[in-house]
């Protein structure tokens, strides 16, 4: 289902290694507003310098108007 792969994802943000935050991040951008849930999450990765282009950009796919 959509909402583990999403919650699993979120889990992802907290990994030690920032590759793995980066690709957990992009995916959860991939799926736009339906991961509205990681945006809390994501926002406190804004502060990663490792991640935080990834970051923004996917805030800003999911956060976008459908």
């Amino acid at each position: 289902s959509w909402d583990l792969s999403i919650d699993t994802l979120v889990h992802l943000l907290q990994h030690d290694t920032s590759w793995i935050r980066r690709e957990a991040i992009k995916a959860l951008g991939d799926f736009g507003p339906s991961a509205s849930r990681a945006i809390g999450p994501i926002r406190t990765l804004l502060r990663d310098e490792g991640v935080k282009e990834a970051a923004e950009k996917a805030l800003q796919q999911i956060e976008a108007n459908p």
